[in-house]
């Protein structure tokens, strides 16, 4: 009976020992995905995925994760494989982002599109899922974030009047003008707006209609709290998107949009409100 117990201990770290190793070369499988979403990976895109990381403390979704992933492929110069092989990871890279777009943050998405601007990788279908997700979160889209989003539209040639015009709005809620909802934001399937129609209703040029939106929306005041998390924008912050938004707009042609006249509006209220500190 000795004999029998003193050699159970051995059985039992004897058991243990494949377990340990298994997860030992799980970390050292070369790839910062899960396990399992590895094995669902194809071979060819594992080639330019990150290096495995120490795993942080706090648990992180899959949309951040894949935002990692899209940067990694987007900082490559000299790609694992060729360009043939990178063009298969940034094609399955682009079919993964669309199926995570509706839980993604707004941070993410607009992360994702940089990548892509990055890469000047013009992904259609990717860019037009990620524009609305985006309208559909654009109450909880940040000055930094709206002002990225923008940027990279822009800097792909990608033009996308329903998403400029949400975001313009809501990055000059931010800065305390307008009130623009949802409601008001074109979709591509609906073809015209409520406030497009409105406008037609009554006769307006779009020019007049801009400057009448504005010029209501400016007794909003500034300083308006970011809906979602109750963390305030700086001015500087707000100030520099601004200017960022308004460049993106011009960039592709569309100033005529209602949005550029609450961006001028919201641009101006900041820098007066900065002279009258300075006084």
């Amino acid at each position: 009976s000795s004999s029998s117990s003193s050699s159970s201990p051995c059985r039992s770290e004897t058991a243990a020992a494949p377990s340990g190793s298994a997860s030992t070369a799980g970390a050292e499988s070369g790839s910062s995905l899960p396990s399992l979403q590895r094995k669902a990976v194809p071979r060819a895109v594992l080639v330019n995925l990150p290096e495995a990381r120490p795993a942080p403390r706090e648990v992180r979704s899959v949309g951040e994760l894949h935002v990692e992933t899209c940067q990694a492929l987007a900082s490559q110069d000299e790609p694992k494989g060729g360009l043939a092989a990178l063009d298969v990871s940034w094609k399955w890279a682009g079919l993964r982002a669309c199926k995570l777009a509706e839980d993604m943050r707004p941070r993410d998405l607009a992360s994702v599109v940089s990548s892509l601007a990055r890469a000047k990788r013009r992904d259609m279908r990717v860019l037009f899922v990620f524009g609305e997700a985006a309208i559909v979160q654009r109450a909880a889209f940040r000055a930094a974030d709206v002002a990225l989003m923008l940027e990279s539209y822009a800097a792909l040639g990608a033009r996308n009047e329903p998403l400029f015009e949400a975001l313009g709005g809501r990055l000059a809620e931010l800065a305390g003008v307008g009130d623009a909802s949802a409601s008001e934001v074109a979709s591509p399937f609906l073809g015209e707006s409520r406030l497009e129609l409105q406008q037609k209703e009554e006769g307006e040029a779009p020019e007049e209609w801009g400057e009448q939106r504005a010029g209501q929306a400016l007794g909003a005041g500034a300083g308006a709290e970011r809906q979602g998390d109750g963390e305030e924008e700086s001015a500087a912050s707000l100030e520099a998107a601004l200017s960022s938004a308004l460049a993106s707009h011009a960039a592709l042609g569309l100033t005529a949009l209602p949005a550029v006249s609450l961006l001028h509006a919201a641009l101006a209220l900041l820098g007066g409100g900065r002279r009258g500190q300075v006084q």
